[in-house]
């Protein structure tokens, strides 16, 4: 699972240099977008590091601080993208 983790992120990584290297977007888009993939990337780390949890006991959910930071994560990289958006 760690080797999944890194490859979804040098995934996330790859594509931002390709969109900066196209050139399209304005410096401050750049710095909302990169905002919105590094909530991306946490809401993965919450996700693969709670993995083994599951596959040992069927019965574990993810909650408390767990959910309460992917919801968290999930807000603010919305709030990014529409930033992004708007500031393109």
């Amino acid at each position: 699972m760690e080797v999944l983790i890194f490859v979804c992120w040098g995934v996330i990584a790859v594509s931002f240099v390709a969109v900066t290297l196209a050139g399209h977007m304005r410096p401050l888009s750049l710095v909302t977008l990169a905002g919105a993939m590094a909530c991306l990337a946490g809401i993965l780390f919450v996700l693969f590091s709670s993995w083994k949890k599951w596959a040992h006991d069927t019965s574990y959910s993810l909650s408390g601080k767990g959910l309460g930071l992917i919801f968290a994560l999930v807000g603010v990289s919305l709030l990014f993208v529409v930033l992004t958006v708007v500031l393109q």
